[in-house]
């Protein structure tokens, strides 16, 4: 398998995709510790129905481990068709929601990747550029991963 690894969206947090194991998935995690080094993504075929008509993927920001992301195929299904790069839009919502796990909360941003819906325009616009986190929410995810980075280390 390739690794990829690269800068979190230029904000110095460095992210790696690979298979992992069962034990990996389900590592321990804590509300103030949790498992930063897996983070579990499925696909659903439908989103629920509690879920907002316009969101193409969920975050679980304050479950510390296993599955922590749903990506809904139903939601993205008509996007990704309909794009001639559609691993543009879907690295950014993955992105996003890797956001959300890391600072540890589900809020969203008036702008930036962090934002709760993208206009049509920013989305085609995906594929030329990265969307980038905001420097609040840059700031934000560099505080959130040192604070629980410290808190683990401590409790060794």
């Amino acid at each position: 398998m390739v690794a990829v690894i690269r800068d979190f969206s230029g904000c110095g947090v460095f992210a790696q995709h690979s298979a992992c194991t069962h034990e990996e998935y389900n590592a321990p995690g804590t509300q103030f510790a949790p498992n930063l080094a897996t983070i579990g993504v499925e696909w659903a075929r439908k989103a629920p129905g509690t879920i907002p008509a316009g969101a193409r993927a969920a975050a679980q920001p304050f479950q510390p481990t296993g599955r922590r992301i749903t990506l809904y195929l139903d939601r993205l299904m008509p996007i990704l068709e309909s794009r001639s790069d559609p691993s543009a839009i879907l690295g950014h919502i993955l992105a996003h929601e890797i956001g959300h796990i890391l600072m540890g909360h589900n809020a969203h941003s008036a702008g930036g990747l962090m934002k709760a819906f993208w206009t049509a325009y920013e989305q085609e616009d995906m594929s030329r550029r990265l969307v980038q986190f905001s420097e609040r929410d840059a700031e934000t995810l560099r505080q959130a991963v040192d604070r629980r980075f410290t808190v683990l280390a401590s409790s060794r």
